[in-house]
């Protein structure tokens, strides 16, 4: 009985040896965190979808302009340049207002009356704009008292309004050239100066060119003297003028009193930076011929009161000038 029991026993701790060495070895088998078992073939890693190619970014259409700014006198064109990039479309161009100016086509602009305008230019509805000024040649603001001219339309619409019947008097006015005037050789009628009087000419630099003077004027002075005189400006009481060049210029005159730029002057005469480049004066008169001032009167009368006359003449030159 006893070494049955005891077999017995050797029986069961064998067959308890055998379930831990079992257990053992398939928890050898396992991995944690769901890894493959040994002896296992890995499952083979998804291959993910490629990206999507981008749609090509459109390009970005520019245009600009030149000019972006104009002034245009009257009957004046220029022509809107545009720059497009991106784009081979037309362009197509407007102005607003159509009563300042017209536009062609291929930019190129009209000035038709005084104003402000805009001009447009478009390509695949992108724009860009220019500015427009358009004045007349001659342009007067009576409230500031200042007489604007930009070409030789407007220097003789000037000589008309101060030599016409019904002259206009604008003494005291600044008068100012805005752009360099070509006057063709064409015969001037001298300014009469004393609808001019105390003016102050401005040539802002610019030059009035070709001139041809055979006309004199018979002017009363303040004192009530009449003389006989010749020039750009025949006679004038009180005058300032500065930065201006007179170029081509020629008088042919019998006048008593003449000059290029001033016959006769009374008063103050204020002369700054004014030039006078191949010019001839051919006189036959012995009383005052010159180049700047033909004569010069000692005083000028003001009501009942005489005034010195004075004569200021400062960085003012002749180049190649000749007095016969």
């Amino acid at each position: 009985m006893k070494l049955w029991l005891k077999n017995k026993l050797h029986v069961v701790l064998i067959l308890a040896m055998c379930l831990v060495a079992a257990f053992a070895f398939a928890a050898c088998g396992e991995t944690t965190g769901g890894g493959t078992n040994v002896g296992e073939t890995p499952a083979p890693t998804p291959t993910p979808d490629p990206e999507p190619t981008p749609e090509p970014t459109p390009a970005v259409v520019t245009i600009s302009v030149v000019p972006t700014y104009a002034e245009l006198v009257v009957g004046e064109t220029v022509r809107i340049v545009p720059t497009v990039e991106n784009s081979t479309e037309t362009v197509t161009y407007k102005v607003e207002p159509a009563a300042v100016a017209t536009v062609a086509a291929d930019g190129t602009v009209t000035a038709v009356s005084a104003g402000a305008a805009t001009v447009t230019a478009t390509v695949a509805g992108k724009s860009a704009t220019a500015a427009l000024t358009v004045v007349n040649g001659f342009n007067v603001d009576e409230t500031n008292k200042a007489i604007t001219i930009y070409n030789a339309d407007g220097l003789n619409m000037l000589n008309a309004r101060v030599n016409g019947e019904t002259a206009t008097d604008y003494s005291g006015y600044a008068i100012k050239i805005k752009r360099d005037i070509d006057m063709g050789n064409t015969a001037w009628a001298p300014l009469d100066g004393y609808k001019l009087a105390g003016a102050k000419f401005d040539g802002e630099n610019h030059t009035i060119k070709g001139l041809t003077i055979t006309e004199t004027r018979n002017d009363v002075n303040t004192w009530g003297t009449t003389s006989n005189v010749s020039g750009f400006i025949s006679s004038t009481s009180v005058l300032t003028m500065k930065d201006i060049t007179f170029e081509d210029i020629e008088m042919d005159t019998t006048a008593k009193y003449s000059a290029l730029v001033v016959g006769y002057l009374e008063g103050i005469g204020t002369f700054t930076n004014v030039n006078i480049k191949n010019g001839s004066i051919k006189s036959a008169s012995s009383s005052g011929t010159g180049c700047f001032i033909g004569y010069i009167n000692n005083s000028i009368k003001n009501g009942d009161e005489k005034t010195m006359s004075t004569l200021i003449i400062t960085n003012c030159t002749l180049d190649n000038v000749t007095v016969e």
